[in-house]
């Protein structure tokens, strides 16, 4: 499983109305670094619209919760030492779209 994390995971999701920018899908690049105990997060929100990020526990909870507002891209390194090990979801959304994938620690 290390060497799945340790690679990079790019996946979208997809909207049916993509030729409208502002309903245009949600992408989102993720990979972990194994050494610093984090996940590095890309986003490109083309509508410019808030997107939360929220990691979750394995029974659902929240335990960290992100938000950024007006950035049609971005990038942020989440450092997961503070939490148990464990299975754990990352969840990135905008109005639109909805990404999870999934971390174990």
């Amino acid at each position: 499983m290390n060497a799945l994390f340790a690679a990079l995971l790019t996946f979208a999701s997809f909207s049916p109305a993509a030729e409208n920018p502002a309903n245009t899908p949600l992408a989102v690049g993720m990979y972990r670094l194994e050494d610093q105990n984090a996940v590095r997060v890309f986003v490109t929100n083309n509508n410019e619209d808030k997107v939360t990020v929220r990691i979750k526990d394995a029974h659902g909870n929240v335990v960290y919760t992100d938000v950024v507002k007006n950035y049609e891209k971005f990038g942020r390194k989440y450092v997961l030492s503070s939490l148990r090990k464990g299975q754990y979801t990352i969840e990135i959304s905008n109005r639109n779209s909805v990404v999870t994938q999934q971390v174990i620690l």
